[in-house]
């Protein structure tokens, strides 16, 4: 996971993108603290609903 993560964020920073985005389910802690270990933040909250 950790690799993984590491190449992707370099493959982006060569490719001069201005931010990245991952989504993690609420709850999720270890993910939370996972992508934390690379500088990711909370940022913001999406709230759906299921129509039918």
């Amino acid at each position: 996971g950790s690799e993984l993560v590491s190449r992707a964020l370099a493959w982006f920073r060569e490719g001069h993108a201005q931010r990245i985005r991952v989504s993690v389910a609420d709850g999720n802690e270890a993910a939370f603290a996972f992508y934390r270990k690379f500088g990711f933040f909370p940022r913001m909250t999406v709230l759906e609903q299921k129509n039918g």
